[in-house]
């Protein structure tokens, strides 16, 4: 959270090349230190149509709700592509069929 100069308040569900979002796949605050494009610049890829591939399985040390990060990446329209684990997808596919 320091890392990306984030108070312990924000929710930090995911993150794209080090560029955290929240549930409702809203950027947060990056900090300086990261080089990579704002998740804005994702968003308007994904919106004219660029593939932008999301890949993840598994867990990490920050985020272990992969399919939580998933879903508020595909809400937030950071990426229209996912190459995952079955275990993710299943999750994911539940949870959008409401089961």
């Amino acid at each position: 959270m320091r890392w990306w100069g984030l108070t312990e308040g924000e929710k930090v569900t995911g993150q794209i090349l080090n560029r955290p979002f929240d549930d409702d796949g809203n950027p947060l605050p990056a900090g300086e230190t990261v080089v990579a494009p704002p998740l804005e610049v994702f968003r308007a890829w994904v919106k004219a149509g660029v593939p932008v591939i999301g890949v993840c399985y598994g867990r990490d040390k920050w985020f272990t709700d992969v399919p939580r990060a998933v879903f508020a990446a595909l809400k937030g329209g950071f990426i229209n592509c996912l190459v995952t684990d079955a275990s993710c997808a299943t999750t994911l596919l539940a949870r959008a069929t409401g089961r």
